[in-house]
């Protein structure tokens, strides 16, 4: 059996596919299997996996009909046979010894949760990132013995990032776990309940992952309904850290904040006459009014910054203007 499974959901991603699975199957680390999980792609996506699936063994390419990212990597946790699973999307890629760095750690350290650092990537900046991951590339190890003291590093949003790639996950731990379907920004909440479920999680100080500047991700992407997923994902992670960890409210309560900023600058930086004369914009204004109202304690903690404290209840209320002032901020 494999000591790694990597799963990789695959939709119409010809364009930064080739290059991602190069990227895996060119590592140091060679006793792995890669999940190709195609999700009913319509370009040249799965003629790549196929390509790929022929030349190596370790490739196993998986076709279902579409049901989104979390259904794919669903589907790949069901068929995964390695210790450990670990999970890429199709238009990032991985330095050569990000599995080696990942599995060593985890096996010095018996950690159930293992994570890495990454690097955000564009091709102009593709020298700065180099010599970045040269300075930064200690291979300094943190172990966590506490639940506790690894859910303030994960809340800080600092070593352990909130996605699931750069990470191995102990898969006889995952159990019954897995991506809500049909969400958005799914993974920080899957990465928080396995964090919980761990006795043991590390850091090592690599930068293992590159996360690629696509302007077509969803979080680059005009706005969308389903971009609400980014609060309500969050204000799941909020009420178990209440209930849980009360001592550390006050950093998820800026957490938050930060998430409720994200979503007032893609709705109301988008807004313009058009979207104001037909409602568009005044019903997702709605919706996120509902949603203040009830995170308005949490929202108005001294933890939130303070231009964010004012800047909420005038996207709620006074969109218009907060819309303007938003532009204005954004030349």
């Amino acid at each position: 059996m494999p000591k790694i499974s990597m799963i990789v959901p695959v939709y119409n991603g010809e364009k930064f596919l080739e290059r991602l699975i190069q990227s895996i199957l060119q590592q140091s680390f060679i006793d792995f299997e890669l999940l190709l999980i195609d999700d009913g792609s319509t370009d040249r996506s799965s003629e790549i996996c196929e390509a790929f699936a022929i030349q190596d063994s370790r490739v196993r390419l998986i076709h279902q009909k579409n049901a989104g990212q979390s259904a794919a990597r669903n589907h790949g946790i069901e068929l995964a046979q390695g210790d450990y699973l670990s999970f890429a999307d199709s238009d990032d890629f991985l330095p050569l010894d990000t599995f080696k760095h990942l599995y060593e750690t985890a096996q010095t350290t018996k950690a159930d949760l293992t994570s890495c650092l990454y690097q955000a990537y564009w091709d102009a900046r593709a020298q700065e990132v180099k010599r970045l991951e040269t300075e930064q590339n200690t291979l300094f190890v943190t172990e966590f013995e506490t639940k506790r003291d690894a859910v303030a590093e994960f809340l800080k949003e600092d070593k352990i990032s909130w996605t699931v790639w750069g990470k191995l996950f102990k898969r006889s731990l995952i159990g019954a776990l897995r991506f809500e379907i049909g969400r958005e920004f799914e993974d920080s909440y899957f990465d928080y309940q396995f964090l919980i479920k761990s006795k043991k999680v590390a850091i090592v100080e690599y930068v293992g992952y590159y996360y690629v500047k696509n302007p077509e991700s969803k979080t680059r992407i005009p706005f969308y309904i389903e971009q609400f997923d980014i609060v309500t994902e969050e204000r799941k992670i909020l009420a178990d850290v209440k209930k849980d960890y009360p001592d550390l409210l006050a950093r998820e309560a800026y957490n938050l904040s930060l998430r409720y900023f994200w979503l007032c600058n893609k709705i109301l930086g988008e807004m313009n006459l058009k979207s104001i004369l037909n409602g568009k914009t005044f019903s997702f204004i709605s919706r996120l009014r509902k949603l203040y109202r009830e995170d308005r304690v949490y929202l108005k903690s001294p933890s939130v910054p303070r231009k964010y404290q004012l800047l909420f209840p005038l996207a709620v209320y006074c969109p218009i203007l907060a819309g303007l002032l938003i532009k204005s901020k954004g030349r």
